[in-house]
């Protein structure tokens, strides 16, 4: 569905990207708020915080779909800035931590449809995303299994290895000399050197959402995905590698950077 959705763009990809922030920010509101989405609660709490983020982020993925894309970044810092008003002048960790999912939720939402807006390359680097982080992900998962070893960060996720993340980077360094080998690339160092940069953000991606859910003492982020948690826990990667290579095309001035 989400391929389909991204290869057919438009109303589609509008429609998986709103849906995607909808649920992501429940499961969100769901572990600062310790409410999560296992007991069937769709909606977000009474709570205004909760409120306001959750529309925040709705408005601002609504704005990027429509191509709107700095009203959208205002929308979002805007939402992040009242969620912490909210908080009150006695504001702690936790607060900071629930405004912060505002950006955390849109801003990838914002990069997707930054990529997107290439029209020579555009859906080239978002399926060139999605499949690194997706062979990164295999990959370390596949090494940490099969290899062990020392732990990468134990204190915040104690099933991480520093073998998946060497894995993960070669799966995401064979996925980028693949791609090289169709002749869709013209300067291949460059390429696999960015391919490698993507993987390694896509596993701090999944480290941070790691440790949010260590702080709040949360197993997973809901329950969506029987076998595998919640929308947070298949997408943390993807959420910080969007924004990542959407910066390298803004600097670039376009993805032509990333395929010439």
């Amino acid at each position: 569905m989400a391929l389909g959705a991204v290869w057919a763009g438009g109303i589609w990809l509008g429609a998986l990207l709103l849906a995607a922030a909808a649920i992501m920010t429940l499961e969100w509101i769901g572990i600062c708020l310790a409410r999560g989405l296992s007991d069937g609660a769709w909606l977000p709490s009474p709570n205004p915080k909760a409120v306001v983020l959750l529309a925040s982020v709705l408005l601002a993925a609504l704005a990027a779909t429509l191509g709107l894309l700095f009203p959208a970044l205002v929308i979002a810092v805007t939402g992040t800035v009242l969620v912490l008003a909210l908080t009150g002048v006695r504001r702690g960790l936790d607060d900071v931590i629930l405004s912060f999912g505002v950006v955390y939720v849109a801003l990838p939402i914002v990069s997707v449809m930054v990529l997107m807006g290439d029209n020579d390359y555009g859906l080239f680097s978002v399926f060139w995303v999605l499949a690194i982080v997706w062979a990164t992900d295999s990959g370390a998962y596949a090494a940490g299994r099969l290899i062990g070893g020392p732990k990468l960060a134990p204190a915040i996720s104690p099933n991480k290895t520093w073998a998946g993340l060497a894995g993960g980077v070669s799966a995401a360094v064979a996925v980028a000399i693949g791609i090289a080998a169709l002749d869709l690339v013209d300067n291949t160092p460059r390429f696999v050197g960015l391919s490698i940069a993507l993987s390694l953000f896509s596993q701090g991606g999944d480290l941070l959402e790691s440790a949010l859910k260590r702080h709040f003492d949360v197993k997973d982020s809901g329950t969506i995905i029987p076998g595998h948690g919640g929308a947070l826990d298949r997408l943390d990667g993807l959420l910080m590698a969007f924004p990542a290579i959407a910066c390298v095309q803004l600097v670039a001035g376009s993805g032509a950077f990333i395929w010439q």
